[in-house]
């Protein structure tokens, strides 16, 4: 029995020929010879076989997708439960938000930390400020401390330099009180009651007379008046604008008296502190 065209052709195309090979073989009269290809026939058992391990080592999409899900819930601390934990629109969603939030607790914190930059540096100015502005009161107090028979060999600069390094000015309830920097202690009367600092430094000094010795003018030494010449009257070449000068309770109203004529904004003026320490000596004699 033999087969027919028909049968020939798709016994051809089973192997793989092409149409144009087909006919070429069927046509020609003369003898061809085929290569025919190793063939592998399976029953229906053996396919599913097969298919099996071919699967074998890999994941259904589906199941890959549950996995991914159950990952991204448990690294992320997303807390989905139930279907929404395998859901990948969901798990995403909740991704995106998580992510929002750090984002915004990000930026939260990089604002709060240049604010914080930021005010410590104006607390760091306005505590300059504050240092400087008690620096100017302090030097105002300083300066009432100064006293008629105070040794001209000091400046007015430098009598503020060894007050300042004396003594501390420091406020006890209502009173400003003075530590006397050799004690550490406020300088207090018999009932140990701090004293306002200029009774502290008049008490001080007439306690300790010799401590301060060096901060006191020297005194001149006397001299036998000549009876021939004319007794010399103080008075006379004093500046006039004094002449009906009040006298001073003390040191301190002479002081604020001093500030008024040549205030201390005007230090860098010429002669200004020749002139204070001039007219103090002179409000000081007439208060005498």
């Amino acid at each position: 029995m033999a087969l027919n065209r028909a049968a020939q052709e798709k016994a051809l195309k089973a192997l793989k020929y092409s149409d144009a090979d087909i006919k070429k073989f069927l046509d020609d009269a003369a003898e061809v010879d085929l290569t025919i290809p190793e063939l592998h026939v399976y029953s229906p058992a053996d396919l599913a076989e097969l298919e099996a391990n071919t699967r074998k080592g890999y994941i259904k999409e589906d199941a890959a997708s549950e996995i991914w899900c159950r990952k991204m819930n448990k690294d992320h601390d997303l807390k989905l439960t139930g279907d929404d934990a395998r859901n990948p629109d969901r798990v995403s969603a909740a991704l995106k938000a998580k992510w929002a939030v750090v984002q915004d607790e990000t930026e939260t914190a990089k604002k709060f930390k240049e604010l914080q930059e930021s005010f410590g540096a104006k607390e760091a100015e306005i505590l300059t400020y504050k240092q400087q502005l008690e620096a100017t009161a302090n030097e105002r107090l300083y300066r009432k401390m100064f006293f008629k028979d105070m040794s001209d060999a000091l400046d007015e600069d430098e009598w503020i330099t060894r007050l300042q390094r004396t003594f501390e000015l420091k406020k006890d309830g209502e009173i400003i009180g003075l530590v006397d920097r050799m004690t550490g202690k406020l300088i207090t009367d018999a009932k140990k009651n701090t004293l306002p600092y200029l009774q502290a430094w008049e008490q001080l000094r007439a306690a300790e007379a010799d401590r301060f010795k060096t901060w006191i003018k020297a005194e001149p030494v006397a001299s036998t008046p000549d009876p021939t010449k004319a007794t010399h009257d103080p008075r006379k070449g004093r500046n006039p604008a004094l002449n009906n000068t009040p006298k001073y309770k003390n040191d301190a109203e002479i002081v604020a008296e001093v500030d008024k004529k040549f205030p201390p904004e005007k230090k860098g003026e010429k002669n200004w502190l020749k002139n204070r320490q001039q007219l103090f000596r002179e409000l000081k004699a007439m208060s005498a």
